[in-house]
């Protein structure tokens, strides 16, 4: 290793691009996020569309899909970060808070009702996402 600054700063380049491809590359790179957030919007939407029954049906076959494509999605990604905090998890507490509030302050159901408690409890998740998905592809 030489010391000469044209050196440095190429290698430091190098280090950044390979830092930048590992993050992309990952499973921290918005993607899971997004996908999950637009999954909760759709379905809960449901409920807004078909009767009961079967929007519970399609919420669960959603569930599902998104459940095997993470999976899936997971075993792909060649880099595993170290510090991997997964947001899911302290978001389903407001997930489970926006539900049940939106039901039982409006037990009428009110037009639009889960299309909208959809997109409030999907918003942290899919602000989250988008942040580090931008993140992941800046220059």
């Amino acid at each position: 290793m030489s010391l000469d600054p044209a050196n440095a700063r190429q290698d430091l380049d190098l280090v950044m691009r390979a830092e930048r491809a590992a993050t992309r590359n990952s499973m921290d790179n918005g993607v899971f996020y997004l996908v999950w957030g637009v999954a909760i919007v759709v379905g809960l939407a449901l409920f807004d569309v078909f009767t009961n029954w079967l929007a519970t049906a399609l919420w669960v076959a959603i569930a599902l899909v998104v459940t095997v494509w993470t999976i899936i999605y997971a075993r792909r990604r060649p880099v595993q970060p170290r510090r991997f905090f997964n947001h899911f998890i302290w978001w389903g507490f407001y997930y489970a808070a926006i539900l049940v509030g939106g039901i039982l302050l409006f037990p009428s159901r009110p037009p639009f009702l889960f299309t909208a408690v959809g997109l409030l409890s999907a918003a942290p998740i899919l602000f989250i996402g988008l942040r580090q998905w931008l993140r992941t592809r800046e220059a």
